[in-house]
């Protein structure tokens, strides 16, 4: 909301602990330096500081610049159909697989997906400007929610699982 008032706006959060609100849409989202001290790998500390380097910063504007809001919204993102990703998680594990959305009639989407380690998962999935919140049961057990920022018939993503991927439609 911000950045369509000023899209050269840089927001930074500073999480040194307490409670802590996460932002998903529009942000991109790093495992947290607790979860990475614990796992003790220099590698995947390089990893996620090449990272984190190499997000994409705002363009910088001239003093002064103003900016003005689109003409019109965007159309409504239907994210149903099958969508092909791979993730690097933070076991420093490469995972691809697929998921599928059907739309259940009420802006929500049911979720189905499999993954190149032969486990399923089902689950739901809402929607809220370009950010679709995922949530799965795998048959393994793990219950994760992932959030995919999408731009046409890509995206990026985030997950509870210490993951980070992309992919297509």
């Amino acid at each position: 909301e911000l950045r369509s008032v000023r899209p050269s706006l840089l927001v930074a959060i500073d999480e040194e602990g307490g409670i802590v609100r996460r932002l998903s849409a529009d942000f991109t989202t790093f495992p947290s330096m607790h979860l990475l001290g614990r796992l003790g790998s220099v590698e995947l500390a390089s990893r996620l500081g090449a990272a984190i380097a190499a997000a994409p910063a705002p363009a910088p504007t001239e003093p002064g610049a103003t900016t003005r809001a689109p003409a019109a919204a965007a159309p409504a993102l239907d994210p149903a159909g099958t969508w092909q990703w791979t993730a690097n998680c933070a076991l420093l594990l490469r995972v691809s697989g697929w998921t599928t959305f059907s739309p259940r009639g009420d802006g929500t989407w049911n979720a189905s997906a499999g993954n190149s380690l032969g486990f399923s998962a089902n689950g739901s999935a809402t929607l809220s400007g370009s950010t679709l919140t995922v949530r799965l049961a795998w048959s393994n057990g793990i219950r994760e929610v992932s959030t995919m920022r999408i731009s046409g018939n890509s995206f990026t993503s985030t997950s509870s699982a210490g993951c980070a991927g992309s992919g297509h439609r």
